[in-house]
């Protein structure tokens, strides 16, 4: 028996899949069947936040998120700038 795999409410992170570029996400992404993205901002550096848009709208993903790095919780900015 095949299993049939429904991919339609999946969203992927491009963190998942790094180091792929963000045109090759979009492409996989689509091809896959996977309609949601949370972009991470390292991603937007290629075509800005518009065009990264674009780009992901183009390929039938849905933006669900605007992900960033760098959660350093520390008490000092002399900490912060060490862990940085």
């Amino acid at each position: 028996m095949t299993a049939i795999q429904d991919f339609s409410r999946l969203c992927v992170h491009t963190i998942t899949t790094k180091p792929w570029s963000i045109d090759e996400a979009a492409a996989a992404y689509e091809k896959a069947g996977v309609t949601g993205i949370s972009v991470w901002r390292d991603t937007l550096t290629d075509h800005g936040p518009a065009g990264t848009g674009q780009l992901l709208r183009d390929h039938g993903l849905s933006i669900v998120s605007l992900v960033r790095g760098g959660f350093f919780a520390h008490d000092t900015a002399q900490a912060r700038t060490k862990a940085l």
